[in-house]
């Protein structure tokens, strides 16, 4: 974090979920796709980015063998407290108009209403953050929508008025590098849509080991070791 310039460390948080396929391996001392005595269905993924920059990256992965709102106030707020206490500022919550996403900020962030914004209790300065769902063809589109205007609306006079931003790109502000960072890990499971749960961590974790090889090549050439 110490390498990024202070506007890049403004993010979003983006939460998504990839079904896997219910399958137990033990590799390596280690039990894979087993949770709660129960094969894994899903895996809650959550990933910071930037707002105003390049920056992305996954910072929990949760193999899990059902989802419900609960579950996801408990890692959202552990993930939370992690990226504030390493120096991030979130700023907005993003996800897909999913019933239980929706549940998630009307019952757990929320008193019965989907909020615009929470504080962030582990921020000093006590953040505002934006709440969105992203709107698609579903039952919900038409609350994603609305919950969308308004969450970007709140979340550009926030920036615009207290982040020491000029302008904000709000394309910029989508789940979209999360969904290509799953068609990257079933890239690298040999093109299979049902990855199983130790797939997808292997794959987060080879897709780690090129970025950092990646950024010690660029930081040689940069000081001409190379």
């Amino acid at each position: 974090i110490s390498s990024l310039d202070s506007k890049d460390r403004i993010v979003s948080i983006i939460i998504d979920e990839v079904y896997s396929s219910q399958r137990v391996e033990f590799v390596g001392g280690k039990l894979y796709g087993y949770v709660d005595n129960v094969p894994t269905k899903t895996v809650l993924c959550f990933m910071i980015k930037s707002v105003l920059g390049r920056y992305n990256d996954v910072v929990a992965m949760v193999p899990l063998s059902k989802i419900d709102s609960k579950i996801m106030e408990q890692w959202f707020f552990k993930v939370l407290k992690l990226v504030t206490e390493v120096g991030f500022r979130a700023v907005a919550i993003l996800t897909d108009g999913h019933s239980v996403n929706n549940k998630f900020f009307r019952d757990e962030l929320g008193n019965g209403s989907i909020p615009l914004y929470i504080e962030n209790p582990f921020s000093i300065i006590k953040e505002k953050m934006s709440s969105r769902t992203k709107d698609g063809l579903s039952s919900e589109t038409f609350l994603a929508a609305i919950q969308t205007s308004r969450g970007l609306a709140e979340l550009s006079k926030y920036l615009l008025n207290e982040g020491q931003v000029k302008y904000i790109l709000l394309r910029k502000i989508n789940s979209d590098p999360l969904e290509k960072r799953f068609g990257w890990y079933r890239q690298l499971g040999g093109g299979n849509y049902f990855l199983n749960c130790r797939q997808f961590l292997e794959s987060e974790k080879k897709i780690r080991i090129n970025s950092l090889l990646m950024t010690n090549i660029q930081s040689f050439l940069h000081f001409g070791i190379l």
